[in-house]
C-alpha cells in the first residue's frame, strides 16, 4: 500500500469518521440531523485558528491596558489569557484537547463586549466576524444563542457609536449575515457527513467498507500493543456465490448479499465490526475475544447461514476463516492469517470453519 505524506499545517485537525453516526449491529447508522460527539473536520481547523488568534490578540492587550494603569481591565484579561495559552499548549504542543470551543468561543464574546464597552469603541467592527465565526465553530444551538446574546449587547453600543443611519445597516446586516452564516454552516456539515458516509459505507449492503477495514485493523492493532487487548477476526465468503450470478442475475444476487447481512447483524453486539471485504467476502472484528470464542461465532454463523433458506432455490452456504491477533504480528499478517485459514476453509469441503494457526 502506497502511503501519500501531505504538508501538514498548523491548524489541521485529525479527521474522525464517526461524526453523526452510531453502529447498530454492525451496520453504520448515519444521523444527518444530529450533532455528533465530534466536530468536524472543518470546525476543528477554524477552531484552532481562533485559538491562537484570540491568545495572540490578548498578549498586546494587556500590555496595553498596563501601560495605561487600567489595572482591573488588565486582570480581567490577564484570567482570559492564561487559560488561552494552556489551551494552545495542549492543542498544539501535545495535540491534545484543551479548553472546550464553547468556553472559547465565550471568551471571544466577553473580550470583544468588554473591549468595545471600556476601552476601544471602534471593535464593534470586529463583531460581523464574530457572529460567523461561531456558526462555523458551534453547534447550532450553542451557535444561535450565543449569537443573539452578542448581537443584543452589542446593538447599544453600534447605535451610541455610529449615527443612526449607519448604526441601522450594520444592524441589519449582522442579522442577515448571522441568518446566513447558520444555514451555511448546517449546509456544509451535511455535506460533511454525507462526504464520510461515502468514505467508509459499502453502498449495496450497508456495512463499512475495505478502506475504512484496513484504518480499523491499525486501531485494533495498536491497542493490541499498547494494552494487550485480545481481538480476533473473521473472514466469511459466500459458497458459490457466481453460481448465484450466473443462474439467477445480478439482482438477485445482490439480494442475497443483503439478506446474507442482516443475518450476521442479528447475531453481532454492538462492539462488533462488519466490512464488505469485496465481493461476496466480509470481515468481523471481535473486539475482547479469544480465538475459541471467535472460532464458536464462525460455526454459528455457518449453521446460521445453512438453516436461513436465504435462497429459496438452493442452500446458501459459508466458508469462514478464524484468527486471533499474535504478538509480534503487523495487521497486515492478521488479515492474511485469517485469508489462509478461509482458503484451507474452501478446500476441505466448504460451509465450514477453520482456525488459522497462531504466529509468534
Amino acid at each position: 500500500m502506497n502511503l501519500v505524506k501531505t504538508k501538514q499545517h498548523f491548524w489541521d485537525a485529525r479527521p474522525a469518521h464517526k461524526v453523526g453516526s452510531k453502529r447498530r449491529g454492525g451496520e453504520i447508522v448515519f444521523n444527518l440531523d444530529q450533532q455528533g460527539t465530534e466536530m468536524p473536520v472543518y470546525r476543528q481547523a477554524i477552531f484552532r485558528l481562533v485559538s491562537v488568534l484570540l491568545t495572540v490578540l490578548l498578549l498586546p492587550a494587556v500590555a496595553l491596558t498596563m501601560l495605561t494603569q487600567d489595572y482591573v481591565s488588565a486582570a480581567g484579561l490577564t484570567v482570559i489569557m492564561m487559560p488561552m495559552i494552556w489551551h494552545c499548549w495542549r492543542l498544539f504542543l501535545r495535540n491534545r484537547s484543551g479548553l472546550p470551543p464553547l468556553l472559547v468561543m465565550g471568551a471571544c464574546t466577553l473580550v470583544l463586549l468588554l473591549t468595545i464597552y471600556y476601552q476601544y469603541p471602534a471593535n464593534i467592527y470586529w463583531a460581523p466576524a464574530l457572529l460567523v465565526l461561531l456558526h462555523f465553530v458551534l453547534p447550532r444551538n450553542s451557535a444561535i444563542i450565543l449569537s443573539v446574546l452578542c448581537y443584543g449587547l452589542a446593538a447599544p453600543a453600534i447605535v451610541e457609536t455610529l449615527p443612526p443611519q449607519q448604526a441601522f445597516i450594520m444592524l441589519l446586516s449582522m442579522a442577515v449575515l448571522g441568518a446566513g452564516t447558520s444555514i451555511f454552516s448546517q449546509l456544509v456539515s451535511r455535506q460533511d457527513l454525507l462526504l464520510q458516509k461515502v468514505a467508509v459505507q459499502d453502498p449495496l449492503t450497508l456495512v463499512y467498507n475495505r478502506r475504512y477495514l484496513m484504518e480499523s485493523l491499525e486501531q485494533t492493532f495498536e491497542l493490541h500493543k499498547r494494552y494487550q487487548k485480545v481481538a480476533s477476526m473473521i473472514m466469511l465468503d459466500i459458497d458459490y456465490f457466481k453460481r448465484i450470478n450466473d443462474e439467477f442475475g445480478h439482482g438477485e444476487g445482490d439480494r442475497v448479499l443483503k439478506e446474507f447481512v442482516r443475518l450476521l447483524q442479528r447475531r453481532l453486539r454492538r462492539t462488533d465490526s462488519l466490512f464488505r471485504y469485496g465481493g461476496e467476502e466480509f470481515v468481523i472484528l471481535l473486539s475482547e475475544t479469544d480465538s475459541a470464542q471467535a472460532y464458536q461465532l464462525a460455526q454459528e454463523f455457518c449453521s446460521l447461514v445453512r438453516n436461513a433458506n436465504i435462497l429459496p432455490e438452493a442452500v446458501l452456504t459459508v466458508s469462514c476463516g478464524v484468527a486471533e491477533l499474535s504478538s509480534g504480528e503487523n495487521s497486515l499478517g492478521w488479515l492474511a492469517r485469517c485469508d489462509e485459514a478461509l482458503y484451507r476453509a474452501k478446500h476441505a469441503g466448504r460451509d465450514r470453519a477453520e482456525l488459522a494457526g497462531t504466529n509468534y
